[in-house]
Order: C-alpha cells, then sequence, then structure tokens
C-alpha cells in the first residue's frame, strides 16, 4: 500500500519528533501514576510536601517538553532537508532507468561497452561467459526507462561473490588485484557469499553512473540479510574510483595489494558509511 505524503513524512523525516513526543507522554503517564498514587495511599510520605511538589514538577516537565514539540518537530524536519533530496533524486533516478541481470545473450553487448569505458583491460567476453555459467546475476545492466526493447546499455556493474577461501587469499595478498580472482572463487550463491568483489562499475552520464552505485547497493544490502557476508572489496582503476571507494569507507589492503575492503563489522553497518548512500534504508 502506497503510503499518502504526511503520513510519509511523519513516519520518514520526523523521527526524532515522535520520539520527543513519546518522551512527553511518558512523563505525563508518569505524572498520573504519582497523582492516582498520592490521591489513594494513606502512607504518610505522600502527605509530606515534598511529594506534591514533585508532582508540580513533573507535570511541568511535561508541558514544557510537550510546548517545546512544534519547535524540534521545525528542526527535526530542516535537518533532514538533505536525506530529503538524496531520497528524492533516488526516486528521479528510478522513474528514468530500468536495471536487471544481464542473460548470457547480452554479454557480448557488455564487453564492448566495458572496452569503451576502460580499454582493453576490461575483463574478456570468454571469461564473462564463463562466469555467468557458475553464477548469472554476477552482471547487472542499466536501460533507459523509455527504451523497452533495452537495446541500448546505459551502465552496467559487474560484482562477484566470493567463497571464504577466495576472500582468505585476499586478506593474506595471495590475490591482489581482479586478474586473480579465477573461477574457483565464485560462489554459486550471493546469499553463501564470504564476501564481494566490485570489479567494473560505470554508466554513460552523471546521472546513470548515479543509478549503477544505486542499484549495486540495493543488492549489497540484500546480500547483507543472509549473514555470511564480511567485507565488499574492489580496486580504483582510476583517481575518481579511488576516491570513491574511499569516501565508502574502504581501507586499502598491504602492498603489493592493489585491493581495498569495506568490512562489515557492527559498528559499519550502524553507522553511516553504506547507510548514508541508502537513505532511509
Amino acid at each position: 500500500m502506497k503510503l499518502n505524503k504526511p503520513f510519509l513524512i511523519l513516519k520518514r523525516d520526523l523521527r526524532f519528533t515522535r520520539l520527543w513526543s513519546g518522551v512527553s507522554v511518558s512523563v505525563l503517564g508518569f505524572t498520573w501514576m504519582l497523582y492516582s498514587i498520592n490521591k489513594e495511599s494513606s502512607l504518610p510520605i505522600f502527605f509530606e510536601e515534598t511529594w506534591e511538589q514533585g508532582l508540580k514538577l513533573s507535570l511541568w516537565v511535561f508541558l514544557a517538553l510537550f510546548s517545546a514539540t512544534p519547535f524540534v518537530a521545525i528542526i527535526n524536519y530542516s535537518l533532514t532537508a538533505r536525506k530529503r533530496k538524496v531520497l528524492i533524486n533516488r526516486d528521479k533516478l528510478r522513474e528514468n532507468f530500468v536495471a536487471e541481470f544481464a542473460s548470457f545473450n547480452d554479454l557480448p553487448m557488455v564487453a564492448e561497452f566495458g572496452r569503451s569505458l576502460v580499454g582493453e583491460s576490461h575483463i574478456d567476453l570468454e571469461t564473462l561467459e564463463r562466469r555467468h555459467n557458475i553464477n548469472p546475476q554476477i552482471v547487472t545492466c542499466l536501460y533507459s526507462a523509455n527504451d523497452p526493447r533495452k537495446e541500448s546499455l546505459l551502465g552496467y556493474y559487474i560484482m562477484y561473490p566470493l567463497t571464504i577461501d577466495a576472500y582468505s587469499d585476499i586478506q593474506c595478498i595471495n590475490i591482489i588485484n581482479g586478474r586473480g580472482i579465477k573461477d574457483c572463487h565464485i560462489s554459486k550463491s550471493f546469499s553463501d557469499a564470504a564476501a564481494l568483489y566490485i570489479g567494473m562499475a560505470g554508466g554513460v552520464g552523471g546521472h546513470a553512473d548515479g543509478y549503477v552505485i544505486e542499484e549495486m547497493l540495493e543488492q549489497i544490502s540484500a546480500t547483507l540479510h543472509s549473514g555470511h557476508l564480511k567485507a565488499v572489496c574492489t580496486r580504483g582503476a582510476t583517481p575518481d574510483g579511488e576516491r570513491v571507494i574511499r569516501n565508502f569507507g574502504f581501507q586499502k589492503l598491504a602492498e603489493p595489494s592493489e585491493i581495498s575492503c569495506l568490512y562489515l563489522n557492527k559498528s559499519v553497518l550502524s553507522g553511516k558509511r553504506i547507510k548514508r548512500h541508502l537513505a532511509y534504508r
């Protein structure tokens, strides 16, 4: 069911305001409980003047919190403006683009498109086809929403689900770049992956690039729920690529490795490195 806009704003943008209101109501409930005890009890302590002062103080705290709620809501809404902008831009991207896993017949187009971006250093078609047979979800393609026949590729990414042995080899510097990844290192299922390796990601133009990253993060987010994922690994092939992965919090491994890893421990998952790019995830 699609939520209407006011309810979406309350649910998504005013989380702190809801917490503030909850505290206010809790204080009111506590005050009412004290008043009821004071009225019904015959214990001497409940007739002391300090008890009556406590009731008054509790009531004043509630009134102060409750009266400040509109101002808290305004501040809360203002502070979420940046996240709201990210979300709006993401929705616009979703209106313009469609992403889906590449079929085997799409792979020649993917290989040609990749060579147009990075030249002959791109993975060759034979290797890509062989690995696609191992796991048909390693390549995701991006098309225009106005191209129902999907004849023009606008972007794509290649992401390998790695076995625990492959991840150990990366950490031990036995695999120092993407060329060191062999067919036997690729898991048949993303849900069983110990790590993910981003082999390539790119698009034509800034909007396509942005949506490629958006889709890739969606897939990483979905894989996180499997509970086996230890890290996301990649190599920054260009200065721009290195800057992007550094902004995401990736850590460069020791020389001579060219690989950087984002370790998915609790502090990373609860922090802002992935979540800030998933906005309201």
